[in-house]
């Protein structure tokens, strides 16, 4: 049949991905490139407690093009149940880049980014980013800053790089902000609820769907994963997930682990 340019453009995407478009969800991942780099955002979360823990694999795939690509898989260890992805990456232990890394626990952040600053200047966004730290993060940074300057959301953070890009010592420094780098002061933000809807954030962008940033994987779809080294088929969410802690709430997590908070 004839294509329109729309249909073209997804088949290319579909192709690119390893013909498992729909299990892709165009999210952006915060970060910041080279010392001094800043940004001003909103948390999607209004406390500390509120922030999602996960613990998972970062899995390094090709797409049917031969593009390399990484993801974040949900490490599906515990209860007895096991998991092929932390027997695979045994395998590739002292080595760098990994096709399948160890499982580490991390902290999920949604973001709405305000706007970026660099040598170059200042970038106005307004949209959805996701930030990813290791979980220390949440005891030596997040809790402390709002502890200090209180609503995540309702208070801008400036958050500014400290460290030259490639150094494995940077720093990422938290700020209370009432205004933006021109030193004009933010707006009274419209409701939480009002914002997450502009920017299409529900709680299964980090988890729990096909497309989320964070792959529920079965066993049987990692071991496809490593042997072919692409998307599994059906990428589907398993219902079949170790448990999650209950306290404190609402904090996701995908083992139960002590965090010492």
């Amino acid at each position: 049949m004839r294509l329109n340019l729309e249909q073209v453009n997804q088949s290319i995407e579909r192709q690119n991905n390893g013909g498992n478009f729909k299990d892709f969800r165009r999210i952006k991942n915060f970060s910041l490139a080279d010392d001094r780099d800043g940004a001003h955002v909103r948390f999607l979360f209004e406390n500390a407690t509120d922030a999602s823990f996960f613990r998972t694999h970062i899995v390094t795939l090709n797409t049917a093009g031969g593009k390399r690509f990484s993801v974040d898989v949900d490490c599906i260890a515990g209860n007895g149940q096991q998991c092929p992805l932390c027997r695979e990456s045994i395998k590739y232990k002292g080595m760098y880049p990994k096709p399948v890394d160890s499982a580490k626990d991390s902290i999920y952040m949604p973001l709405l980014v305000i706007d970026k600053k660099t040598s170059a200047g200042v970038e106005k966004l307004n949209e959805l980013q996701i930030w990813k730290r290791g979980v220390k993060f949440y005891k030596t940074d997040l809790s402390p800053h709002a502890s200090m300057n209180g609503n995540l959301f309702s208070n801008v953070t400036e958050i500014e790089r400290l460290g030259k890009r490639g150094d494995q010592a940077t720093q990422m420094r938290l700020f209370g902000s009432s205004s933006d780098y021109d030193g004009n002061p933010y707006p009274a933000p419209k409701s939480l609820d009002e914002v997450k809807a502009e920017l299409a954030y529900t709680d299964d962008v980090l988890y729990g769907a096909d497309d989320s940033l964070i792959k529920t994987w079965t066993a049987d779809q990692m071991e496809e994963a490593i042997k072919t080294g692409q998307v599994p088929r059906g990428n589907a969410t398993t219902t079949e997930q170790p448990a999650q802690e209950e306290a404190p709430q609402p904090r996701n997590r995908t083992a139960q682990v002590d965090y010492g908070f």
